[in-house]
């Protein structure tokens, strides 16, 4: 990676790019094949749940989403567990969980669900529970070594990875392995605090974002990243804004955060922060309500991920029964194979201008689409250079498509 001063970076993987010093325009390049650039997003409210809850967690099992537990807008802690279903977006009541609880830790694997940990109040527990749709039936598995709750968590490769939370030795890593039902310990994270609850996996990691410490006097913006393939620690670029008991989930390829709590006095957030390994962390679009203590979820419908969010509590602290959906509308790029070293492209600082040079300029059409799909630059180049003209377009994200006889090139332009 090369700096070129506070806030503008070049990233290089297939193509050669000048190393040309930007006042106004960056560009980072695209650095995997199977990167897939969002376009339109949008949120839709769908059939509310029917308990308003924040705090609860969910999980998913085919096209089912459970949202278990949570608290009250009058306060009970709640052993409520509810059936959303995805294709007809409908709710439907199912055996209640064991106990009251809340901020636990919840997923789906194998078509059974699986929730670790939480607290009824004051006490935090050590549970695993497993849950058979099939049966609507909860079964009692191998405790979690260490009682906790507010905790953070993901599911990888069949294990669930829990950190963090109310426990006596919050910094530990507990693993706990669905097939065998058992339970090992790793390395400690690098920072112990509580109200994280958005943990998630991404790329074969687990991911633990933001969260509080125990004397209620911070609140963080850290990024905790955990490797299972060399069982390590690292932190990772840090969210945009310090944020508490929001909640996070893998989706098209990239993380997405949804609000939290942004102040001690647990006022709420409507953020979206999006990160992925080539952009870092980006702002999305905000939510369309704040929300406190919201649950998330990835679902597959087929070969169609969707993400849902669900209940939490507004800044006027009113608990919610809000369902909503998550959705991104794809860019058709072109795919990105036959790449030739030989295509650089730099931009032009204090021009507004972006500048392509190949060897062979026959049959090379440039094409500048911003992120709601719409072409704004179709140029044909007639020389070896060319230069288009960026000059009164909006700040925000668009994509460069090189497009040639044989091959064709995407790069992602950022416009601050």
């Amino acid at each position: 990676m090369i700096s070129f001063g506070a806030g503008y970076y070049i990233l290089t993987a297939y193509f050669s790019i000048f190393e040309k010093k930007m006042k106004r325009t960056f560009l980072l390049l695209l650095s995997t094949l199977a990167y897939f650039f969002s376009g339109a997003q949008s949120f839709t409210m769908k059939t509310p749940m029917p308990t308003a809850r924040f705090m609860a967690v969910s999980a998913a099992i085919g096209a089912k989403v459970y949202v278990i537990g949570g608290q009250s807008s009058n306060g009970p802690i709640l052993n409520t567990t509810e059936e959303y279903d995805v294709i007809n977006d409908t709710w439907t009541s199912r055996a209640n969980f064991p106990t009251p609880i809340l901020q636990s830790f919840a997923c789906g694997y194998n078509n059974k669900l699986y929730v670790v940990g939480g607290c009824t109040g004051s006490q935090s527990l050590s549970s695993v529970w497993e849950y058979d749709p099939s049966t609507d039936q909860w079964t009692s598995k191998s405790p979690m070594p260490t009682s906790r709750c507010e905790i953070s968590g993901a599911l990888i490769n069949g294990k669930i990875y829990i950190t963090s939370g109310w426990s006596s030795s919050y910094r530990t890593l507990e693993i706990y392995d669905i097939a065998s039902d058992s339970w090992t310990t790793a390395a400690n994270a690098p920072i112990g605090l509580m109200q994280i609850n958005s943990g998630t996996d991404y790329q074969g990691k687990f991911y633990a974002i933001g969260g509080k410490n125990y004397m209620n006097t911070l609140w963080y913006d850290s990024v905790m990243v955990f490797d299972p393939s060399v069982s390590s620690w690292t932190l990772g670029p840090n969210i945009p804004q310090p944020l508490y008991a929001g909640t996070a989930v893998s989706y098209n390829g990239r993380i997405h955060y949804f609000g939290g709590g942004t102040a001690l006095s647990l006022s709420a957030s409507n953020s979206h922060f999006v990160y992925d390994t080539v952009s870092s962390w980006q702002f999305g679009l905000a939510m369309p309500t704040d929300l406190y203590a919201p649950t998330s979820v990835r679902v597959s419908v087929g070969e169609v991920q969707k993400l849902f969010i669900f209940g939490g509590k507004n800044a006027n602290n009113v608990v919610s029964n809000v369902t909503i959906e998550y959705s991104e509308t794809p860019l058709n790029l072109p795919s990105i194979n036959n790449h030739d070293a030989s295509v650089q492209v730099w931009v032009n600082p204090g021009q507004d201008q972006l500048t392509v040079e190949v060897k062979d300029y026959s049959r090379t059409q440039l094409k500048l689409v911003n992120i709601n799909g719409a072409t704004v630059r179709n140029e044909a180049m007639i020389q070896n250079e060319h230069r288009m003209n960026l000059h009164g377009l909006a700040s925000g994200v668009y994509v460069l498509q090189v497009n040639q006889l044989k091959q064709s090139g995407v790069y992602k332009v950022i416009i601050p």
